[in-house]
């Protein structure tokens, strides 16, 4: 509980950041919608906006990939984020492994150990056309996080941005 409310004082004065400092060109709107960012301070489940699936880490959280899955509360859905100076983040499954995208652009998203390579670093961004957000590369800039097709057991990949729901993202609080 304590780590939630350092976290949550951490997420509201990163947003004070965001909103006093801004951005070129970005709407108040927009800095706003960044702060919502902060849900991650806490365990969380990622839904897609392309079918509301959960993030899911393959065979029960054995691995390696991360798919989309039907939500069922289990702690292969459940991830949490570790914010870094640099306004990059770690997305952190619940038994502390990283989400890892250093394959580039196709490859799945893969669960694996924590090692600070920039493969296994995101930044969050407000998607002003879904409403949702985009989980962009950090090692690839032009890569976001990509719902490959649709059902159970859809890969989630690298791919260029192009504005779908299959490339947004809401985080619900567990």
């Amino acid at each position: 509980m304590r780590t939630w409310r350092l976290f949550a004082v951490v997420a509201v004065a990163l947003a004070a950041l965001v909103s006093s400092t801004g951005t070129a060109g970005a709407s108040p709107q927009a800095a706003a919608e960044q702060s919502d960012v902060g849900v991650l301070a806490g365990d969380v489940r990622l839904h897609s906006l392309y079918d509301w699936r959960c993030l899911d880490v393959f065979a029960g959280g054995a691995g390696p990939w991360v798919q989309l899955w039907n939500c069922n509360g289990q702690p292969n859905q459940t991830f949490f984020r570790v914010e870094y100076p640099d306004g990059t983040s770690e997305i952190r499954t619940s038994d502390y492994w990283c989400v890892d995208g250093r394959w580039g652009e196709g490859s799945s998203l893969e669960r694996a150990p924590c090692t600070g390579h920039v493969g296994q670093r995101w930044v969050l961004h407000a998607n002003s056309l879904t409403g949702g957000f985009l989980v962009k590369s950090v090692q690839y800039p032009n890569l976001v996080w990509d719902v490959h097709a649709h059902g159970t057991g859809t890969k989630v990949q690298l791919w260029n941005y192009n504005g779908g729901l299959n490339q947004s993202w809401k985080f619900e609080r567990v």
